[in-house]
């Protein structure tokens, strides 16, 4: 059963899942929007834009690799700003999914965008959650930790609210390697604060990473035409050294809980679109010849120019003399 307090501090059974949530306020989606009502900013991802494509990849595999703990569960998704990942989590066979924000545009954004039956969007604060205790099997919180300044309260909050059994999904920029300035992160972690922190809470917390890999493709026609899909799962070895992973990764991925965690699947996702990266790196790669030539060109006029620069000086410098000797031979005849 899902508990939610109501205005007034008491709290009301959910036995229809969803149903009573409405009646709180927390309306489901109507008509489909535009992106162009909400702007991109930089705090929260905006759907729909094509330049913003990689940054749709990269929230996107968070959401697909926290698909294998959501089956037949209850889960919250802190921080869902647009609502995409609350939507897809609904989508993929989670009981009831609520979604929570602190910005009124962006859950505005995500009622009117994206419907479903077990589907809710609310406006709340992560470090006062607006739930009863052990309310929710899974917790989703990504790209979001970063963001708030008492993130220990929110942690703790999490936890109140996760069941004893539950899981928590949580990610965040790696700040060895994220050279981005985001004027809206207001604490980056390594990997040593980063796991110190979780695991001060939870008994069990197990780290991925994420990252671009290198790789080339070899596929048929047909899977060329699938708009995403998963590679085999990644087999781990033990290593006293970290894997090189580490040092390359972008954001951290942790799953924590209070229970042993087995099984925990690692995925390597294809999409059929490019990134703005690719994208970016074979326009560079066409480019560059074009600007290498221009720049030799350049130099060439420049070496020339410099060259006529030195022999216009020494001609002044020839006429200068002329002028002074001259002037000197008429002094002397006068």
């Amino acid at each position: 059963m899902l508990l939610v307090h109501s205005a007034k501090g008491k709290s009301s059974d959910d036995e229809t899942g969803i149903a009573r949530l409405l009646r709180l306020g927390i309306r489901p989606s109507q008509s489909l929007v535009s992106d162009r009502e909400m702007k991109f900013t930089g705090e929260r991802f905006v759907p729909g834009k094509p330049s913003l494509v990689h940054l749709y990849q990269e929230h996107m595999t968070r959401y697909m690799f926290s698909a294998q703990f959501v089956k037949n569960k209850r889960v919250l998704d802190l921080g869902c700003g647009c609502g995409y990942g609350s939507y897809y989590t609904a989508r993929n066979r989670a009981n009831i999914v609520v979604g929570i924000d602190k910005s009124t545009e962006a859950i505005e954004f995500s009622k009117r965008r994206y419907s479903a039956n077990n589907l809710a969007f609310l406006l709340a604060d992560v470090s006062s959650l607006p739930f009863s205790s052990a309310a929710f099997d899974v917790i989703l919180a990504f790209e979001l930790i970063e963001h708030v300044q008492d993130y220990k309260a929110m942690l703790t909050e999490v936890k109140r609210v996760l069941a004893s059994s539950g899981v928590l999904v949580v990610s965040t920029p790696n700040k060895e390697t994220y050279k981005t300035k985001n004027e809206f992160h207001i604490k980056e972690f390594t990997l040593s604060e980063f796991r110190r922190t979780l695991q001060n809470l939870f008994k069990h917390v197990k780290i991925v990473f994420q990252s671009y890999p290198s790789g080339l493709a070899i596929r048929s026609a047909a899977a060329s035409n699938q708009p995403n899909y998963e590679i085999d799962e990644i087999e781990t070895k033990t290593s006293t050294r970290p894997p090189a992973a580490v040092k390359d990764a972008l954001y951290f991925v942790a799953v924590c809980s209070q229970r042993s965690l087995r099984n925990v699947k690692e995925f390597i996702y294809l999409f059929s679109n490019k990134s703005l990266l690719l994208q970016s790196w074979e326009e560079w790669n066409r480019w560059v010849p074009k600007l290498q030539k221009e720049f030799e060109e350049r130099t060439q006029w420049a070496l020339k120019l410099e060259q006529e620069l030195k022999q216009r000086d020494a001609t002044i410098l020839k006429l200068q003399k002329e002028f002074e000797e001259r002037t000197q031979d008429k002094r002397d005849e006068g």
